[in-house]
């Protein structure tokens, strides 16, 4: 575990990453659910897809409503539920210091 968070905190700091972690004590929030991974894919046009991971099988979304509605439970949890980038390397500093 110890090498997941030391990865997780160099990855923080990339350009391209944002990190955002939600704790436990941020309680029940729309991603529990499931995991879902948000796929943009920069062809002649735009593609944005949202690909599910469930119980019952994987599931590719394409229909824009479908995307749109994951897309915007990810940005309730970002806004309302994680803790904000640089409180999530605080976080992930300390946790690491517990496990050390």
């Amino acid at each position: 575990m110890l090498d997941q968070v030391d990865r997780l905190l160099a990855n923080a700091t990339l350009s391209n990453v944002t990190l955002q972690v939600v704790p436990f004590v941020a309680g029940p929030h729309p991603g529990l659910d499931g995991s879902f991974q948000h796929l943009r894919f920069p062809v002649a046009q735009v593609v944005d897809l949202v690909f599910i991971e469930g119980l019952q099988g994987n599931f590719i979304l394409d229909r824009a409503a479908d995307v749109s509605r994951y897309l915007a439970v990810f940005e309730d949890i970002s806004n309302r539920f994680a803790l904000p980038p640089r409180e999530t390397i605080t976080w992930l500093t300390a946790l690491r210091a517990e496990l050390a």
